[in-house]
């Protein structure tokens, strides 16, 4: 194809077709030139091509179809510019807030990782590198301040507009499978406690972080082709993913969301469930009363921070990829879609809060840190044990429930728990020894008080209602 430069008096050859074809139609929009239709080889052709001046080379026809429909928004009187405005000021206050707090929690919780608590067990590796992702999140955050602050004029390159989006989505999706993991291992420390020492062994979290890692890799890799820049109104744009070319991240959203996410959520609920489930067994331990807090606050991120992202994407690409969508809704949908990005990115102040949830250790360590660290703590062991005093149980229901029928013995050979026959009588607070083969259980508390009822457990017999 030849185009008539009329300025300079001459014809210049442009880049080739990719379809050789005569006799076909040809039109210059929005600094582009439409081919369409012709006759091939072959015969009538409807193929169409979309050259670039700005690029020099022929571009999807569905990007001309996105910028047409983006003028034509323009130029309906019933448009709104809120989601520009949105831009403008809510994205930059939303990520300095979640800069400054990030990086402070995030720092500190790292920096008590490394100095304070030592050694370090399977969900304590799970949360430092939680806390390392959540740490590269924030950092990249001040790019983005600057680039929304200065009208979305991007200056920094190619390599750093992609890198900063592949950021967030790794963070995202990095986020999601490690809290993915702390429920798996709550849930086996809450429900099969013999099981307990062996899944907090270093080796299950490191083995759990090098797959999280490498699958968050996997899942985000392919979005590093789909980012893009684009040249508007003499400005260089950095595209969020979403703004893409709707055809491609039709299928490739839709794939993110229900491997990277939905998937996910199903199993964060099923720990939930199976943890509430050994509660109503009872008893109502620290440990499982704990676990359950701790899953708790990981759904409640799944659905408050996770959630609206991941359903408003899907719909931001759907309305761009629908010509029919009407402007007005296009523009709030796409508003809806600002809104919940830096929701999403909240996901950071709940993982600190997970931090103390998970146990004492962090808790102390953390206070240890400032001069009034030791008093508030020694504040909390006296308020705790005059509420225990307070609430005390003094009928025989309660004392009921404390009683139990079930022993654990520990098997060092082979480094986990094991369950015993349940005794003929519940009991707690009582005394064992082993003696020649056998477990003597004497004394204790049951429901109807102090008792002295004694039973011995013989490892020799083979029937188990005959043990004792």
């Amino acid at each position: 194809m030849f185009v008539y430069n009329h300025k300079q008096s001459e014809w210049s050859e442009l880049a080739a077709m990719k379809t050789a074809r005569a006799m076909f139609g040809a039109v210059i929009y929005n600094g582009k030139i439409v081919v369409a239709g012709g006759v091939n080889e072959e015969g009538l052709t409807a193929a169409s091509e979309v050259y670039d001046f700005g690029t020099n080379k022929y571009v999807a026809f569905s990007l001309l179809m996105s910028s047409l429909y983006s003028t034509m928004c323009k130029s309906d009187d019933n448009c709104t510019s809120v989601d520009s405005l949105m831009k403008h000021y809510y994205l930059p206050v939303m990520y300095s807030v979640i800069f400054v707090v990030g990086l402070l929690g995030n720092v500190t919780s790292i920096a008590i990782y490394l100095a304070k608590l030592r050694p370090w067990k399977s969900s304590i590796i799970i949360m430092f590198n939680l806390a390392l992702t959540d740490l590269l999140y924030v950092l990249s955050l001040p790019f983005m301040v600057y680039y929304y602050t200065n009208g979305e004029s991007w200056t920094l390159g190619d390599f750093m507009c992609r890198f900063l989006r592949f950021g967030f989505h790794f963070n995202l999706y990095g986020s999601i499978l490690f809290l993915t993991c702390l429920a798996v291992f709550r849930y086996v420390v809450a429900a099969h406690p013999l099981r307990a020492a062996h899944v907090q062994q270093k080796r299950w979290g490191i083995l759990a972080c090098a797959a999280v890692w490498a699958i968050a890799v996997a899942e985000i890799v392919p979005m590093l082709t789909m980012i893009t820049m684009e040249t508007k109104d003499n400005k260089t744009q950095c595209l969020d993913f979403a703004s893409g070319d709707p055809a491609v991240l039709w299928w490739y959203g839709w794939l993110l969301t229900v491997l990277g996410y939905l998937l996910p959520l199903v199993v964060v609920v099923v720990c939930y469930a199976g943890v509430v489930r050994e509660l109503a067994k009872g008893p109502h331990n620290p440990c499982r009363v704990r676990a359950r807090r701790f899953n708790v606050l990981i759904l409640v991120v799944f659905v408050v921070c996770f959630l609206p992202y991941h359903v408003l994407r899907i719909l931001r690409v759907d309305t761009r990829r629908k010509p029919e969508s009407s402007c007005m809704l296009v523009h709030w949908v796409h508003t809806a879609y600002i809104l919940s990005r830096p929701v999403a990115g909240l996901n950071t102040f709940f993982n600190l809060v997970l931090y103390t949830l998970a146990g004492d250790k962090f808790q102390q360590a953390f206070l240890s840190v400032f001069p009034w660290g030791p008093w508030w703590t020694k504040f909390r062991t006296h308020l705790k044990l005059s509420l225990a005093v307070v609430s005390k149980p003094s009928n025989t229901a309660s004392a009921k429930s404390k009683a139990l029928n079930k022993m654990f013995v520990y098997n060092h050979k082979q480094s986990e728990w094991r369950e015993l026959t349940a005794m003929k009588t519940a009991r707690a607070m009582f005394g064992a020894v082993v003696y020649n083969g056998k477990i003597v259980v004497a004394g204790g508390v049951n429901e109807e008080g102090l008792t002295a009822a004694s039973e011995v457990y013989d490892f020799g017999t083979k029937e188990e209602g005959k043990r004792y």
